[in-house]
């Protein structure tokens, strides 16, 4: 069975399969996920979470100044990558981006296959993300929470970890580069069963496009490349 998320709001995905305000009692009637069933969640799924979308991205880049700790995170890892990089290369994609027709950098990207361009703007991603991603949401009012509702069916009528990991039937498929997937399935999972039940992480995510790395917990106000050094000082530490 195949659910097609890829839409502005995450939660989408529920309303197409529970209906909307989906409550207990529509749960239990429906019963546990007992088909192989396989979510492909797109750009909205993160929204509730606290993630922009797509097009906000896209409008915060276009926002984005020389004096901003994010352009100086990017031109920082630009140059690091590559010591002859041209720094007025960002300012021309910044430039392009904003005045382009796409909604989104990912849009961008596919009719902007060229480089540095095609680089700018898979780092520019990377550091939009990681700094929403210090702000995030991990737990969103329920009625957004689109992955509690997809976790109430998985876990209907199961009362311990091994039996969830044995009848689990679900999947997903992410064109995101976050983990918010696995991480509230994840926690989802340990308030349901105890901590010292979950030996694992039974659930299958599949990154189309890769996933970020984990992102620091420490404030980057902005960060200075130390040379000769493969380390990073950050400003007021």
């Amino acid at each position: 069975m195949h659910y097609d998320a890829n839409v502005q709001a995450g939660y989408e995905v529920t309303m197409e399969i529970f209906g909307e305000n989906p409550n207990d009692d529509v749960l239990f009637a429906i019963g546990m996920i007992d088909t192989p069933t396989t979510f492909i969640v797109g750009a909205g799924a993160s929204k509730p979470y606290g993630l922009p979308t797509g097009a906000r991205m896209r409008i915060d880049a276009g926002n984005l100044t020389a004096e901003s700790h994010l352009y100086r995170f990017i031109r920082l890892v630009l140059v690091r990558r590559d010591p002859t990089f041209k720094v007025d290369f960002i300012n021309e994609f910044f430039q392009d981006l904003k005045d382009h027709t796409v909604e989104s950098i990912d849009e961008y990207l596919e009719k902007r296959r060229v480089e540095p361009f095609a680089t700018i703007g898979r780092v520019t991603i990377a550091a939009l993300m990681g700094d929403a991603l210090r702000s995030a949401k991990p737990r969103p009012a329920e009625n957004e929470d689109w992955l509690l509702h997809i976790f109430r069916r998985m876990a209907r009528g199961i009362d311990a970890f091994p039996e969830f990991v044995e009848k689990n039937r679900c999947r997903f498929i992410t064109f995101n580069f976050d983990s918010f997937i696995e991480d509230r399935l994840l926690q989802l999972l340990t308030t349901t069963y105890g901590r010292n039940a979950v030996t694992s992480n039974p659930f299958s995510v599949i990154h189309v496009h890769g996933m970020l790395s984990l992102v620091p917990l420490e404030t980057m106000e902005f960060e200075q490349f130390l040379p000769g050094k493969n380390v990073y000082a950050t400003a007021g530490t």
